[in-house]
């Protein structure tokens, strides 16, 4: 009798705790069509709310909202409590319906603008834009080159372009309650085998900026391309993208066909309810070549005052944050007070899970009353004259053994950045100043390098902050 009891209340016991048991339920992302990845699926207690993920991307469309298959009703991820699996479906509004050779062409509704004059078979139309403006046709890509926002407007594509004003320089948002849509009209670009897209946005609030572009020839386009999703603490890159113009991997748009002269800009701005963003710029830097012209007799003795700062010592990611390193160092010496490892979640690639982005490097400094961007170097000479002028040098190099780089802590086969802040002549050599990163200690971070091993190392692609237009 007593066994029974112990029984029963035991089997009573494992009743209580098995009802106390919350059950778990799987939350699943369908993407409708999204660029993005995946989102992986949650595994959600009953009762608790699922997390939001990050906003996914799709050509032509922007993103509303996540709502579950049965319902048009957006999906609340602060109070809708998870009760049961359910899949949630992206909501997703057209902005465009691009044509398979390019651009869209105005519809019957639309009333196209008079062109001044015949145009040059390739060549884009000229806008109706007042006589005091930019002229148009003098505004093209050569090498490195910075776009501001008067010269962005004056290229605009009066179709494509909604809810969107020059405002003392700035492009920027009309109406926070609507899409914004910023499209250029194509504009010339010098033969070039790969490029590199930066830009410089201040007043950043709540804001998503989408910086796209479709390059061709006469009148067939490429899709367009993302180079980049640009929120707070939230940006992306998109790699595997390709069709017959052109493939893009990370931060570089590979061009297929070196007759492509053409490239249209396009920017879209999810307002999430805030209009206080302000685009300042867009920057592209094209490799023609792997060719590099130094001229050593151009070097002369300097050294710019750059604190050091040392990686390997952070906790974690110390490994993997050369890029924010070099750029916190570089910030700092302009006047701020930032810590490594803030920049680094500012400028981490969300998509890739790497810190070490270009264009999302450069871009960030970009909000810190500074003129930034990515630029390819062709002619060293460029670099030596930022020296020569106090401006910091934040250098890719790569290097496959320790012994290409005397000096060096390891070899950097993946890549690696360091800031280059002067020159100084040893025993009639010439080497560079670097503020190296790669360190535990910051009293280290300063080496010398011989100039002849960093030109075999460098990839020519740098990051030039300045406090002047460009």
């Amino acid at each position: 009798m007593k066994k029974l009891y112990i029984l029963i209340s035991l089997s009573f016991i494992f009743f209580l705790l098995a009802g106390c048991q919350s059950k778990t339920y799987e939350v699943s992302f369908e993407m409708n069509g999204a660029t993005t990845e995946q989102i992986r699926s949650q595994k959600i207690s009953s009762g608790r709310q699922a997390l939001k993920p990050a906003d996914p991307l799709k050509d032509g469309f922007v993103f509303e909202y996540w709502h579950e298959q049965d319902s048009d009703v957006a999906w609340d991820f602060e109070t809708n409590s998870v009760n049961s699996s359910i899949t949630l479906v992206a909501k997703w509004r057209e902005i465009e319906a691009d044509l398979p050779n390019g651009p869209k062409e105005p519809t019957e509704t639309e009333e196209p603008k008079e062109p001044e004059g015949p145009s040059e078979p390739g060549k884009p139309e000229k806008p109706t834009i007042p006589e005091e403006s930019l002229d148009p046709d003098q505004i093209y890509i050569d090498g490195t080159t910075t776009l501001y926002g008067p010269e962005l407007w004056a290229i605009k594509d009066d179709f494509e372009t909604t809810n969107i004003e020059l405002d003392a320089e700035h492009l920027k948002v009309i109406d926070a309650d609507e899409l914004a849509v910023y499209q250029s009209k194509p504009i010339s670009i010098t033969s070039y085998q790969s490029l590199v897209m930066s830009w410089n946005v201040i007043d950043l609030d709540k804001e998503q900026l989408n910086f796209l572009v479709s390059i061709g020839k006469d009148n067939q386009f490429s899709r367009f391309f993302i180079m980049g999703s640009w929120k707070d603490g939230n940006n992306r890159s998109f790699s595997n993208q390709e069709d017959d113009f052109g493939k893009v991997n990370v931060d570089i748009l590979t061009n297929k066909d070196v007759n492509n002269d053409l490239i249209i800009i396009k920017i879209t701005i999810n307002t999430f309810e805030s209009d206080s963003a302000k685009i300042k710029n867009v920057s592209f830097t094209t490799k023609k070549d792997d060719n590099l012209v130094y001229d050593e007799s151009l070097l002369v003795e300097k050294k710019i005052d750059v604190a050091p700062i040392s990686q390997l010592d952070i906790p974690i990611i110390g490994n993997l944050i050369c890029s924010p390193t070099s750029l916190t160092m570089v910030l700092n010496y302009y006047g701020n007070d930032l810590v490594v490892t803030d920049v680094a979640k500012k400028v981490q690639d969300q998509n890739n899970n790497i810190y070490g982005n270009w264009t999302l490097n450069a871009s960030y400094a970009g909000g810190f009353g500074l003129d930034s961007r990515v630029e390819y170097i062709s002619n060293f000479q460029q670099v030596i004259d930022y020296i020569n002028e106090d401006i910091p040098v934040i250098m890719s190099i790569r290097s496959s053994s320790m012994d290409d780089l005397t000096g060096s802590i390891m070899a950097y086969p993946s890549g690696h950045l360091v800031v280059l802040i002067g020159f100084k002549l040893i025993e009639g050599k010439w080497y560079g100043i670097f503020n190296d990163p790669a360190e535990h200690d910051a009293a280290k971070v300063e080496r010398f390098y011989e100039m002849s091993q960093v030109l075999n190392v460098f990839r020519n692609y740098t990051y030039i902050l300045k406090t002047i237009k460009f």
